[in-house]
């Protein structure tokens, strides 16, 4: 475990999605339910890790494999704690970065593509 606190925030936040069932999840809704996939992959069957009914049944179907609950209880503390750590690294780098730089990276994490590229 790290010394200081951020840094075994993030350990522990790392250590949750290590042991959660690999990604990518999605997420289906239809009339009747909500399900969750994990394990997407093309030409496999994905394996489900929630089906919760919308009506007619008070409790779900499928229920998440420890680690996978502990993986989406935790997500609505680690996402926002990611981000900081995230806004804080982006600002600390950006000083060093030329603008065709910083361009590429963020084009990179948003999927569109290098300006002029």
């Amino acid at each position: 475990m790290a010394d200081d606190p951020l840094s075994a925030a993030l350990e522990q936040v790392g250590e949750r999605a290590q042991a959660a069932t690999p990604g990518p999840w999605e997420a289906e809704e239809n009339e009747d339910c909500w399900e969750l996939y994990g394990a997407v992959r093309p030409m496999l069957h994905p394996l489900k890790l929630i089906k919760a009914p919308k009506h007619g049944t008070p409790y779900a179907e499928y229920w998440p494999l420890p680690n996978d609950a502990d993986f989406i209880a935790h997500a609505r503390t680690d996402v926002p704690r990611l981000l900081a750590a995230f806004r804080v690294l982006v600002v600390f780098h950006a000083q060093y970065m030329t603008t065709e730089e910083y361009a590429k990276i963020l084009a990179a994490l948003t999927g569109e593509g290098a300006p002029g590229g």
